[in-house]
């Protein structure tokens, strides 16, 4: 076993980008800067498709984007959409946080959910 020396973050874009790169090829890029030992970050706006963090070994996954469906009864739209809408959830080995976040989109309120300011301290299982 091997001591996480090493973090690493990757950004990805937005699902909207015609031009964005797979998550596959966003790893494979950066595998000269990957060793066994890294803890690999992943910071991908909308949670779509989870799996493919879990294929590719990514260690956690922050996204954002659902604003837990900001108005109730939507949240139930948002949680039958995303695989995970809001809040923890794993996948294999790999974990994901799901934020609400700070904003709001189209009117300016919330009505059943709640903003949220994350302050995360990302602690790794590997030895």
């Amino acid at each position: 076993m091997s001591k996480v020396t090493r973090r690493r973050i990757n950004g990805r874009d937005d699902r909207t980008n015609i031009h964005r790169k797979s998550l596959g090829k966003i790893v494979n890029e950066n595998k000269s800067l990957i060793s066994n030992s890294s803890f690999l970050i992943l910071l991908d706006h909308q949670p779509y498709h989870l799996e493919q963090a879990e294929q590719q070994h990514i260690d956690f996954q922050f996204s954002g984007h659902t604003h837990h469906g900001q108005v109730w009864p939507i949240s139930w739209i948002t949680e039958n959409i995303y695989e995970c809408a809001f809040g923890n959830h794993q996948r294999g080995s790999t974990r994901y946080y799901v934020s609400s976040g700070l904003g709001i989109w189209g009117g300016k309120f919330r009505i059943g959910t709640r903003s949220e300011y994350i302050v995360a301290e990302v602690k790794s299982n590997k030895k």
